[in-house]
Parts: structure tokens; C-alpha cells; sequence
């Protein structure tokens, strides 16, 4: 081993086995997830609308969820739920929030003055559906998504929507009136 002290190479080879217990716990750890993820029977997406108008708290409309929801609506039934302040961010209607973001997918928008977060995870309460949120709903945690972690979230970066946990990417809209049709 080129070194003449028993105990320096004993150190050496200790950390290198520890070092090698770290990788195998971190890909188990990964392994795991990917497993479960596979496992996972999805039949429902419930999105909150309004969490996937924002880019680090800057307001972009639609210009995520269309076409999130048109790509997921490919494999899963879409529901997407919304707090009624959208109406006044957009300048919309609910017909024409729905309209805009698809026939694919259904639109929900909750009553004046309420929170969309209990609606969403109520029409989430059966096993096979998911919610797409980065909320954690730490006011909810008796609710069967949060309960069972049902719970999918997303990143916006440089243009493009990650929903890891789906194998998805889809780019932002540059103009909805093209992209409507």
C-alpha cells in the first residue's frame, strides 16, 4: 500500500467504505422513489390553478397551465381548480378561462372570497387521484392526499414547467391567442 504505518492505511480504507455506504444508501434512496413512482396508478390530476400562475411570486397567467394541462389531459383525467380572485388576475370568466385552457380538462372556480386548497383536496380524496400543487396543505393533513402523500410538485425555470415526479417538461407559452386554437 506504499505506506508504512498499518493504522494510516486502516484510516484511508475506512473512508473509503464509508464513503461507498453513502452512495448505496443515496441510490437505495433513489431506487425507492423511482419504484414507488412507477408503482403509482394515476387516474386524476387535480391542479391548483392558481399555484401554477405564479414564477417565483410573479403573476404569468396562463401561460403555464395551458399547456401543463393539455399534456397531462393526454394520460389523465384534468381538473383544474382555481380561487376566485383568478377571475379579477386574469380579466376572465370562468367560460372563458375553461375555453382557454381546453376541452380536455375541466375548470373549477371556487365561490367568491373562499380558498380553493379544501376543494382541491377533496376532489382528491379518492386513492388514484393526485394533486399537482407546491403547496403542502400543512392545514389539511387530515385529508386522504396529504395523509397517503399524494402530493406532485412542479418547477418553472427558464421557460420551462418540470413536473418531475411525471417525466414531464413542457415550455411556457410565449402568446395565448396562437396556442388557443
Amino acid at each position: 500500500f506504499n505506506e508504512a504505518k498499518p493504522s494510516r492505511v486502516l484510516q484511508s480504507r475506512g473512508r473509503e467504505l464509508e464513503s461507498v455506504d453513502r452512495n448505496i444508501e443515496k441510490l437505495d434512496r433513489r431506487l425507492r422513489a423511482i419504484a414507488q413512482s412507477a408503482s403509482r396508478n394515476i387516474k386524476v390530476i387535480v391542479i391548483d390553478g392558481n399555484n401554477l400562475c405564479y414564477e417565483h411570486r410573479v403573476f404569468i397567467g396562463l401561460r403555464a397551465l395551458v399547456p401543463v394541462a393539455r399534456r397531462l389531459s393526454d394520460n389523465y383525467s384534468v381538473l383544474v381548480v382555481f380561487d376566485a380572485v383568478i377571475r379579477q388576475k386574469l380579466k376572465m370568466g370562468d367560460q372563458d378561462i375553461a375555453a382557454t385552457i381546453g376541452d380536455n380538462t375541466k375548470v373549477h372556480v371556487v365561490a367568491s372570497r373562499k380558498k380553493a386548497d379544501e376543494t382541491i383536496l377533496d376532489a382528491a380524496a379518492d386513492e388514484h387521484s393526485y394533486v399537482l400543487s407546491n403547496d403542502r396543505f400543512q392545514d389539511f393533513r387530515e385529508k386522504a392526499a396529504v395523509r397517503e402523500q399524494r402530493l406532485i410538485s412542479h418547477e418553472i425555470l427558464n421557460g420551462q414547467i418540470f413536473i418531475h415526479d411525471l417525466r414531464v417538461t413542457e415550455a411556457l407559452l410565449v402568446d395565448l391567442e396562437l396556442s388557443s386554437s
